[in-house]
């Protein structure tokens, strides 16, 4: 009977070394499948946080440029009412002169435009 003990024996040495090898398998297995599935969670986020980076800097260009389309139209507003202030004072001083006693002036009675009316005024349009 020793022989078949034996053969028992190495028989359950190897159905356990096969048990081994198959939870072996399977751990390396769930262990891939962890790394992987982590792999694709750090992906992901990754994906996420370059959006929202773009989105962000979507908005602070916008931002700057409604800034840059302000500023640029306030700016175009005080050069405008700078122009027509310096006309209704170069005006007001053509009417304080006093108007010369020997006849006429030499323009035939029309004073000439300040040089600068030349510059567009009436274009008060922003541009868009």
């Amino acid at each position: 009977g020793s022989v078949s003990a034996a053969e028992d024996w190495a028989m359950a040495v190897l159905a356990q070394e096969e048990r081994f090898n198959r939870e072996m398998e399977s751990a390396r297995r769930r262990d891939l499948e962890q790394k992987f599935t982590l792999r694709e969670a750090q992906l992901e986020a990754r994906v996420a946080t370059l959006e929202e980076l773009l989105r962000v800097s979507n908005e602070k260009s916008l931002a700057l440029i409604r800034l840059m389309q302000a500023r640029e139209q306030t700016l175009q507003e005080q050069f405008q009412a700078t122009l027509l202030q310096e006309l209704s004072l170069q005006q007001q001083q053509l009417q304080q002169q006093p108007q010369s006693s020997v006849g006429p002036s030499p323009a035939s009675g029309a004073p000439s435009p300040p040089a600068f009316l030349g510059l567009e005024i009436a274009d008060r349009t922003p541009a868009s």
